[in-house]
């Protein structure tokens, strides 16, 4: 079991008034089955919903630094800060943006911590929440530290003594084309996923035929929520053929590997950060519909798993009502319409928005 599903669980089993509300009075034995009922709903959930991953590294900027010293290292947080801000907000732009120029000329402020990262460089940490608040007070669009998965797909052309010799980049595979499209997933903040050994036949075939959509199903089967198909050509002078896809996003194109990641890092921004300058909003939501430990599971899957939303705590469950306590980069306009496109929420009759100030939604079955 995961720490979240445990933390869920225990909340859901531990939680005072749920018994009151029905009125029911659990046993101990009572509580540990529903304890382990929720824990198997949870993980059935989690199978059929996407689940961002978490970017490693993500307020950690690394740059030359030979001088070490306070002095030394005070050169160089500057464009450690830019490397940061430009995977935060998803905006390249943001690392020559005049409207920055105060932030990083503070950078020092900042800093949390610095450590040696190989021959004459040093990785700088930041402060996350005072970078976002410094960002948002900017005019700057965040992007979420859990990010979509990206599956890459990508297969080598080479002329060899027996004509065109096709082969499938893995884990186990280092060169060119992975090389390049790992630095360009550390600059944008995005997190690659390689196909194992083991999958690179039944794989191998899927690229053949260019489907990015047969690529996409795969690409989940493996907890994945993106795909990058990439296929070098072996003529000389021609560009590489590559595609994109996620939910409700597609890219296709010709040139080189870094081109395309990149391509794919603006589109995912664009649709997952927040709106520039949008503050955290906490807001009181009322999910209907909720009438068994999967349909719990479910609601608290499809919230969590939002980029924008920052905070998830369960406060009451009556019938078949839950309210929740969500903080969300944003506003309930925009929760609702990204909850509208996963399917599993959606507003009810009544309407978003009511009296007491909550947002009331349904569970769609």
């Amino acid at each position: 079991m995961t720490a979240r599903t445990s933390s869920i669980a225990n909340r859901f089993c531990s939680f005072p008034r749920l018994g009151a509300s029905r009125g029911w009075s659990f046993s101990l034995r009572f509580r540990r089955a529903i304890f382990a009922a929720l824990t198997l709903g949870l993980l059935a959930g989690a199978g059929s919903l996407a689940q961002a991953a978490p970017v490693p590294g993500l307020y950690e900027g690394t740059v030359p630094a030979t001088d070490r010293s306070p002095k030394g290292l005070a050169t160089v947080y500057p464009d450690a800060l830019r490397q940061v801000a430009v995977r935060v907000t998803g905006r390249p732009a943001a690392a020559s943006d005049p409207a920055l120029a105060p932030l990083y000329a503070d950078a020092n402020r900042f800093v949390q911590t610095w450590r040696p990262a190989g021959t004459g460089q040093v990785a700088v940490g930041f402060d996350a929440q005072a970078v976002e608040a410094a960002l948002v007070a900017a005019g700057q669009p965040l992007w979420p530290a859990d990010r979509p998965v990206v599956f890459a797909a990508v297969v080598v052309e080479r002329v060899g003594p027996g004509g065109v010799a096709r082969t499938l980049v893995t884990g186990a595979v280092t060169g060119d084309e992975r090389r390049a499209l790992e630095r360009v997933a550390q600059a944008r903040g995005l997190v690659l996923a390689w196909p194992a050994v083991e999958l690179a036949p039944a794989l191998m075939e899927l690229a053949q035929s260019g489907s990015v959509e047969a690529l996409l199903a795969f690409a989940r089967e493996q907890k994945a929520q993106g795909v990058l198909w990439l296929r070098t050509s072996a003529v000389a002078g021609s560009a590489a053929q590559w595609s994109w896809a996620t939910d409700g996003l597609a890219g296709n194109g010709r040139g080189d590997a870094a081109t395309a990641l990149q391509g794919f890092a603006d589109a995912l921004a664009a649709r997952d950060a927040s709106a520039p300058g949008a503050a955290l909003a906490q807001l009181v939501v009322m999910v209907s519909g909720v009438d068994s430990l999967t349909d719990y599971a479910t609601v608290l899957n499809a919230i969590e798993a939002l980029p924008t939303v920052r905070e998830l705590e369960v406060t009451s469950v009556a019938g078949n009502v839950l309210r929740l306590r969500v903080r969300v980069r944003g506003d309930a306009g925009g929760l609702v319409r990204v909850l509208a496109q996963e399917g599993h929420l959606m507003a009810d009759a009544a309407g978003t928005a009511t009296g007491d100030g909550s947002l009331r939604l349904k569970l769609q079955k």
